[in-house]
Formats: C-alpha cells, sequence, structure tokens
C-alpha cells in the first residue's frame, strides 16, 4: 500500500530510520512509518503500553489509527523538550537519578529500550544523530521504543545483554545531562 504524509510535512517533529514523528495537536504526536506497516506499529504499541504499566519514563501510548489516506499513526502523548544548560545542576542530578531508577524498574519488568541514540554533533564531521533521550519539566524520558525488547519475546541470554549494554550507554546518557556534552563530542 502506498501512502503519502506530505499533507504532515509543516507539522514534522523529526524523523528516523524507520520512520517520521508529526504533531497532531497540543497533546498528541503521531509516528508514520515509511512503510506504513500497521504490524510494526503494533509491536511498537505493545512494548510502549508494558512500558507504561511499568512507570512514566516512556512516553505514553495513546492509540493506533489510520487518517483519510488510510495511514497507519502511532498516536503518543506530545512530550515539549527542554534544553538540559536551561536548568539548574541540582533540578539535573535529580532527573538523572529518577531516570536510573525507572530504567532498572523497567529492566526488572523485562523491558530495554534499546535505542538511547543520544545526539552527538560533531560539527568537523557534520554528525548529527537521532534524539530518542529528551528532558522535560517533568524529567528525562525516552521516545521512540521501535527497537526496544521484552524479556519473553527475546529470552533470557538476550535480555541480560540487552539489559547490559543499555546499561553502560546509561552512564554516557546520565552524563551528557550533567555536563552538557559526550566525551566523544571532544574527539
Amino acid at each position: 500500500m502506498n501512502f503519502h504524509y506530505s499533507h504532515y510535512s509543516s507539522k514534522m517533529l523529526a524523523f528516523g530510520r524507520y520512520g517520521v514523528v508529526v504533531a497532531l495537536n497540543q497533546k498528541e504526536v503521531a509516528k508514520i512509518a515509511y512503510t506504513n506497516s500497521r504490524a510494526s506499529l503494533e509491536l511498537e504499541a505493545k512494548n510502549m503500553k508494558f512500558a507504561n504499566e511499568v512507570n512514566d519514563l516512556v512516553v505514553k501510548f495513546v492509540d493506533i489509527r489510520q487518517d483519510e489516506d488510510e495511514t497507519n499513526l502511532l498516536v503518543m502523548e506530545r512530550l515539549y523538550p527542554l534544553q538540559h544548560w536551561g536548568i539548574e545542576m541540582e533540578a539535573r542530578q535529580k532527573f538523572t537519578e529518577e531516570f536510573k531508577q525507572k530504567l532498572t524498574e523497567l529492566h526488572s519488568a523485562g523491558f530495554v529500550f534499546n535505542d538511547f541514540n543520544r545526539t552527538v554533533i560533531k560539527p568537523s564531521h557534520g554528525q548529527t544523530i537521532a534524539n530518542n533521550v529528551i528532558l522535560t519539566s517533568e524529567g528525562i524520558r525516552l521516545v521512540d521504543t521501535g527497537l526496544s525488547m521484552l524479556k519473553d519475546d527475546i529470552g533470557s541470554a538476550c535480555f541480560k545483554e540487552a539489559v547490559s549494554n543499555e546499561l553502560g550507554e546509561m552512564d554516557s546518557v546520565c552524563k551528557y545531562f550533567l555536563q552538557g556534552f559526550y566525551q566523544e563530542d571532544l574527539t
């Protein structure tokens, strides 16, 4: 099935490897998969709903729907990102501690996010990587659960390895919010 999201172009907020995110209104955004695959959006929604039952770290699932052009939309709450350097250090420290706690809760429940992809900007290389970890006025939140996994779906051994990798990346994410850059930004 062909689909068109050109009528969303003025409302586009982000794009990534597998789709675009567009604003629907002041409270909701939608992910549109490049393939318009409802099955891939349903899998992502399943994992998102699972995480939402554990805590509020992952963006809230709203529903899956089709627009008038039969484009499949994964509808989520709309978050408003803040620049971390505008937030006092004490608040950033609190947010990173809460982030660690909530991520650990998700891991304990059987969910691994698997796609932090914090922004890395190397002006000399012109490289910018998608940003799936954002800061809001309520704290750090995770968006884009397309690569997330559940322990029940992948088995204990794979899950354990994914959690181990994610815990290593977690320290880098926290340093970013506390220091304002990644070590690799300096090279």
